[in-house]
């Protein structure tokens, strides 16, 4: 069962062990860290939606609407 939300501040080490697992792991665009800990350089002006999957983050949207913009900086 799938359950979608808006995520808590409890939710931000999931959040961040998701992003380490993604961006350094599956599209290398980060270097690794011991952490295993990726934080958006955004994350405080961000609101994140979640998706669970029997209790574990499987899925999240970062939703920023102020500038910069993470794209923008990309070449």
């Amino acid at each position: 069962m799938l359950e979608f939300r808006k995520a808590t501040p409890e939710d931000a080490p999931a959040i961040h062990r998701l992003n380490y697992e993604t961006f350094v792991e599956e599209i290398p665009q980060h270097h690794p860290n011991a952490e295993r800990l990726l934080v958006d350089r955004f994350h405080d002006t961000n609101t994140y939606w979640i998706g669970l999957a029997d209790g574990q983050l499987v899925a999240m949207c970062a939703i920023r609407d102020e500038h910069p913009f993470s794209l923008e900086q990309k070449a």
